[in-house]
């Protein structure tokens, strides 16, 4: 099951200067659409997951940490 750490992916997002219309266009995702997810109202499919994961060139641990722990 996927748990979202909204707080991680906003701080991994600030770290490079991101908001939500950034990561929006980096991963080809709507801005609003992303901000739904974001809010927990839509969950990410895996290859929104990996599009993110690729564009912040995160680890499988953070990953982990923001899509999936409790």
């Amino acid at each position: 099951m996927k748990m979202l750490n909204t707080n991680r992916l906003l701080s991994i997002m600030a770290l490079f200067g991101d908001n939500q219309s950034a990561l929006a266009k980096k991963i080809g995702m709507n801005r609003s659409f992303l901000s739904k997810k974001i809010r927990k109202l839509a969950e990410f499919k895996m290859s929104d997951i990996q599009k993110i994961k690729d564009a912040y060139n995160l680890s499988e641990k953070d990953v982990v940490d923001i899509f999936f722990d409790k």
